[in-house]
C-alpha cells in the first residue's frame, strides 16, 4: 500500500478442498514493528499501531468459526489500585462465532461420487405423553420441508396425522388405518 505509509495488508488462504478452507486477513496502520500470529499472517505492532484481523474457518468437521479482532496501540489502562499502565497494543474488540459439534445429531458421509450426504445419528429423546399435548400440533418435516401435521381431533381427542396430499392416518391397535 504505497500511498499509505506504515500500512500493511497480509492474507492467508488454506484450502485443501472447496468445502474446507480457512481465510485470514489483517490490516495494520501506523506500525513500527511486525509480528506473526498463530495463523501465519503478519501484524503490525507499536505504540501507535492499529490493527484489524478477520478470520473465517470451515475446515473443522461440523463447525464453522469466524472471528474479528480490532487492536489499538498506545492504550493506557487504569488499574484497580488507581495506577495506570501503557500497553503497546491491546485488543479493543473481539467477536467469535462457532457452535458445539456435540449438538449435531448427524454426520457427513461421502456418497459414491465423493459428495457429502447427511447420515442421521439420532432424532432426539422418546416422546413422553403429557396432558398439555392435547393443545399441541406436531409438524412432520424432513430437511425443512413440511409433509403433514399430527394433532388430537374429535370429541375423544384421537391423534390424527394429516398429510399435505390430503391423506390421513389414525394410529390404531392394528398398526393404523388410513383414509382420505
Amino acid at each position: 500500500l504505497v500511498d499509505m505509509p506504515n500500512t500493511l495488508f497480509d492474507m492467508t488462504v488454506v484450502a485443501p478442498t472447496e468445502e474446507k478452507y480457512r481465510v485470514t486477513a489483517t490490516l495494520s496502520h501506523n506500525y513500527s514493528g511486525t509480528t506473526t500470529d498463530a495463523t501465519g499472517v503478519i501484524l503490525g505492532t507499536g505504540g501507535s499501531a492499529s490493527s484489524l484481523l478477520v478470520s473465517y474457518d470451515t475446515s473443522a468437521d461440523f463447525e464453522n468459526s469466524g472471528n474479528l479482532s480490532i487492536a489499538k496501540g498506545g492504550v493506557t489502562l487504569t488499574l484497580g489500585d488507581g495506577s495506570s499502565v501503557s500497553e503497546d497494543q491491546d485488543i479493543t474488540a473481539f467477536l467469535s462465532q462457532s457452535y458445539d459439534s456435540n449438538s449435531v445429531h448427524y454426520k457427513i458421509i461421502e456418497d459414491a461420487e465423493g459428495k457429502p450426504d447427511r447420515f442421521v445419528l439420532s432424532t432426539g429423546s422418546n416422546y413422553v405423553k403429557d396432558p398439555a399435548d392435547i393443545e399441541e400440533v406436531f409438524y412432520l418435516n424432513y430437511r425443512d420441508v413440511l409433509y403433514g401435521t399430527a394433532r388430537p381431533e374429535g370429541a375423544n381427542n384421537i391423534w390424527t396425522i394429516r398429510y399435505i396430499d390430503g391423506s390421513w392416518l389414525v394410529p390404531g391397535s392394528d398398526g393404523g388405518s388410513t383414509g382420505s
